[in-house]
């Protein structure tokens, strides 16, 4: 009898320790995974940026009413607020409501703050 309970005891211990290897395995994984869509991301959103850049060139190279280009930008701008916002959303509700409380981010700029903050850590292994 007592070395049955014994090696029940053995067989939950090790399906406890299991269970706690898989979670924290899982954890790796999805930090790893958000750090590599947070870079491709950043990297989109600079290529916008450098794309509108040219964008306002041109609109003032061929004569386009300064006016217009001020409505343009605001435009641009305000998408592209709407963008960033709706990125981070999406990707936070992709998590699994077990590992929302792992995410460090909750907006565009404190998501820059982490991808940044992940860039230096990688650099300083």
């Amino acid at each position: 009898m007592e070395i049955s309970l014994w090696i029940l005891t053995g067989i939950i211990i090790s399906s406890i320790f299991g269970r706690l290897f898989l979670l924290g395995n899982r954890i790796k994984i999805y930090k790893q995974l958000e750090a590599d869509i947070l870079a491709m991301i950043v990297s989109l959103e600079e290529d916008v940026a450098y794309m509108r850049t040219l964008k306002y060139l041109h609109m003032e190279q061929f004569g386009v009413d300064e006016n217009m280009q001020k409505i343009t930008k605001n435009m641009d701008e305000h998408a592209t607020g709407m963008w960033k916002d709706s990125i981070i959303k999406k990707l936070i509700s992709m998590y699994p409501p077990a590992l929302r409380s792992t995410i460090e981010y909750y907006d565009w700029s404190t998501a820059i703050e982490s991808h940044s903050k992940t860039i230096l850590d990688r650099k300083n292994k």
